[in-house]
C-alpha cells in the first residue's frame, strides 16, 4: 500500500535534484491515483472491520429488509486504482504516457464490468421472514422457503467469509417471483440457472445485504434450525 507513496516522494526528489516536472507529470499522476485508491481501500476495509464486530454482538433483524450500503463497494473499487495505478505507473516512468493510460484504462475495465455483471445477477439485499428468505434483486424478489435450502457451504476464513447456498426445487424458486411478471421470472431463472436439474448451488457474496458472511451464515442456519423445529412440533 505504501509503494505509490514511496513512487511520489521519489519524484519528488527528482524534481528537487532538477528533473523538470512536466517529464514526472504523468508518473506522479498515476502513482496519485494508486495512492487514492490505497487510502479509500484502507479507510473502507477498517469500517467493515468495526461493522464485522458490531454485527457478530447482535441479532440479524427479520422481516426488514437488509440493504447492501452503496459505499461498501469502495472498497473493492480502491483495491483496483491501487493496483492499475502502480502498473500503469511503470511505462509512465519509461516516457510512454499514452500506453500507461491505455494500461490504466483496460484494467480497470477488465475488472470492473465483471464485478458489475456479478453484482446484478447476484441477490443484493435479504428479508429474514417466517416462511424464509426473501432475495431481492432490484424491485425483483423470490422466496427461498427455509425447507428448501439443503445445505450452507462456507467458503473462505471467518473474517472473509462467502458461502454456497444449495438449495432445492428450483421451479418453487421461480414461481415465488414478485412481481409475478414474464421478465421478473426470466430474471430470477438466468440467476438459478448455474446447474442443471432441479436443484441449485446459489453463491452469496461478501457482505451480502450489509450483513458480515459469517453473521449472514449463521442467521440462515438458525432460520433452518427454527424450521426444523416448527415441522417437528407439528409432526
Amino acid at each position: 500500500m505504501a509503494l505509490p507513496f514511496a513512487g511520489l516522494a521519489t519524484a519528488g526528489l527528482a524534481i528537487a535534484a532538477g528533473v523538470r516536472p512536466a517529464r514526472l507529470g504523468m508518473l506522479s499522476f498515476h502513482l496519485l491515483i494508486s495512492g487514492l485508491g490505497a487510502v479509500v481501500s484502507r479507510l473502507t476495509g477498517r469500517a467493515l472491520a468495526r461493522r464485522a464486530r458490531r454485527q457478530r454482538r447482535e441479532a440479524v433483524p427479520w422481516d426488514v429488509r437488509l440493504r447492501r450500503p452503496s459505499w461498501i463497494e469502495l472498497e473493492m473499487s480502491g483495491m483496483l486504482l491501487w493496483g492499475a495505478g502502480l502498473l500503469a505507473a511503470l511505462p509512465a516512468a519509461a516516457g510512454l504516457s499514452s500506453v500507461s493510460v491505455g494500461v490504466l484504462l483496460t484494467l480497470v475495465v477488465m475488472v470492473e464490468v465483471p464485478l458489475l455483471s456479478d453484482a446484478f445477477m447476484s441477490p443484493v439485499d435479504l428479508t429474514f421472514q417466517v416462511g424464509g428468505l426473501r432475495m431481492h434483486l432490484g424491485a425483483v424478489s423470490f422466496q427461498v422457503p427455509w425447507e428448501l435450502i439443503t445445505r450452507v457451504e462456507p467458503v473462505g476464513p471467518d473474517h472473509h467469509r462467502v458461502f454456497n447456498l444449495h438449495l432445492a426445487d428450483r421451479a418453487a424458486l421461480i414461481a415465488s417471483t414478485t412481481p409475478p411478471t414474464a421478465s421478473a421470472r426470466a430474471r430470477v431463472e438466468r440467476l438459478l440457472s448455474m446447474r442443471r436439474g432441479s436443484g441449485v448451488s446459489l453463491l452469496v457474496p461478501l457482505w451480502t445485504a450489509g450483513v458480515d458472511g459469517l453473521v449472514l451464515e449463521r442467521a440462515i442456519e438458525a432460520g433452518r434450525r427454527q424450521e426444523s423445529r416448527r415441522g417437528g412440533a407439528l409432526n
